[in-house]
């Protein structure tokens, strides 16, 4: 969810009791199994997809090989170890679990920060 932007729509949403939102989505089951699996690559280098292996389609295994052949990951039957080196590439492997981001219809308009 996003706050009004302007000053004036969200003191007049405040004023008015109501929450001063402007966009948002409710997550879907899918998208709490992807948050949670980012959150677990950044907070421990290390990724296991074994109660949901399905979520796992071609796209994202080709990325994960190539970062594996970079040296960047390690890849297990059921999940994934960042290298030491890898750590600073972990935006860059955090994407590829992204779906939304993969959604997006023109990835030159990134409203995201861009990754090295």
């Amino acid at each position: 969810v996003q706050n009004a932007r302007g000053v004036e729509d969200y003191l007049s949403a405040v004023e008015q009791a109501k929450l001063p939102l402007t966009i948002g989505h409710l997550p879907t089951a899918e998208d709490q199994v992807l948050r949670q699996w980012i959150l677990d690559l950044t907070c421990t280098g290390e990724l296991n997809w074994s109660a949901k292996p399905e979520m796992i389609d071609l796209a994202m295994l080709i990325e994960l090989n190539e970062f594996q052949e970079q040296g960047i990951i390690r890849l297990y039957e059921q999940g994934l170890r960042v290298s030491d080196w890898g750590m600073a590439f972990i935006r860059n492997i955090c994407m590829v679990f992204d779906k939304r981001l993969r959604q997006r219809k023109s990835p030159d308009k990134a409203v995201f920060s861009k990754a090295i």
